[in-house]
């Protein structure tokens, strides 16, 4: 039986390391088969002292990390307004030191997105769920590097005084939970202009993926353990997950030309697309009008590991 908890704020900070090994040119953890390079080793370690940095912040503000993986740290505050500072401060923290290591290596850096929100969560046998889980969960995935986005519920908390540092990126549709929230982009960086190219590009891409025209033509709908879900311009990603753990194993995305495959395990994601063959994505690949995801091993009909996907 799920325990409900008492409303906590919540925080999932999500660090992408996919930019670093695309610009070294090694793709080990996106699915290369060399598991042993020195490329790997160096961003794993830089992996693990993001998410150390990222823990020593929880702690220093009053939280407590719930879960964590090896690229997702998720948090929980008694408050919404430790929640709110811890996750500025890990955003500025992470900058620093992305900074100086620019100054010190050619290496791309990690980037870090983050998700607020403010609510009960449902404790059950060890797992932990929840409208308010879900709903972070999803906006951290939305976010861009370096942003924190943060649902009306975290933000009503905090009262009228917050208002001046965040902006409204208007409705969005929670995939498990029960109604729309509005979602609201922190402005983090007190001494970076509101209006700097930078920030201003990072708005805009985030209110076009998550607030687009009312139009949108292409719509992939995606049929797993019998849930069906929608992605469009709209709803323009969805994370794949796998294993006991519920470890991210892939992840599908809308894209002005069309819906894309991408893989987050070394051993690579099974994708079959109708009128081809089977094979094995270890990076990316554009799917086609309909076809077939596996998350296991091997293509198994009736397995819970696979899903199917039809262009609309």
């Amino acid at each position: 039986m799920s325990l409900p908890t008492n409303k906590v704020g919540i925080v999932i900070a999500e660090i992408d390391s996919g930019g670093a090994l695309r610009s070294a040119g090694d793709r080990v953890i996106l699915g290369a088969r060399n598991s042993q390079s020195e490329q790997e080793w160096i961003v794993r370690q830089k992996i693990a002292a993001c998410s150390a940095q990222i823990t020593d912040t929880v702690h220093e503000h009053g939280g407590i990390v719930a879960r964590r993986s090896a690229e997702t740290v998720f948090a929980t505050f008694p408050n919404a307004s430790a929640a709110f500072s811890a996750a500025c401060e890990v955003q500025r923290n992470h900058h620093a030191e992305t900074r100086l290591a620019a100054q010190q290596t050619n290496s791309a850096p990690l980037g870090l997105r983050i998700g607020l929100a403010f609510g009960k969560m449902l404790v059950n046998a060890g797992q932990i769920s929840g409208d308010a889980v879900a709903t972070a969960t999803q906006i951290a995935s939305q976010a861009n590097s370096r942003q924190i986005i943060a649902a009306e519920s975290l933000i009503n908390s905090l009262g009228d005084g917050i208002r001046g540092s965040v902006r409204s990126l208007g409705m969005a549709s929670i995939e498990a939970a029960e109604q729309d929230t509005e979602i609201f982009e922190v402005q983090w960086d007190a001494s970076a202009a509101s209006n700097s190219p930078e920030t201003s590009a990072a708005y805009a891409a985030t209110v076009a993926a998550i607030v687009p025209p009312a139009e949108n033509v292409l719509k992939l709908r995606v049929s797993y353990r019998g849930k069906e879900i929608i992605l469009d311009a709209k709803h323009h990603t969805v994370t794949l997950r796998s294993g006991k753990e519920r470890e991210p194993h892939a992840r599908l995305e809308y894209r002005e030309t069309g819906f894309y495959l991408v893989n987050l395990r070394a051993n690579g994601t099974r994708l079959r697309n109708d009128g081809g063959g089977e094979e094995l994505c270890q990076d990316e690949t554009q799917l086609a009008a309909r076809g077939a995801i596996c998350l296991g091993a091997e293509f198994v009909e009736g397995s819970a590991d696979l899903l199917t996907f039809t262009l609309l």
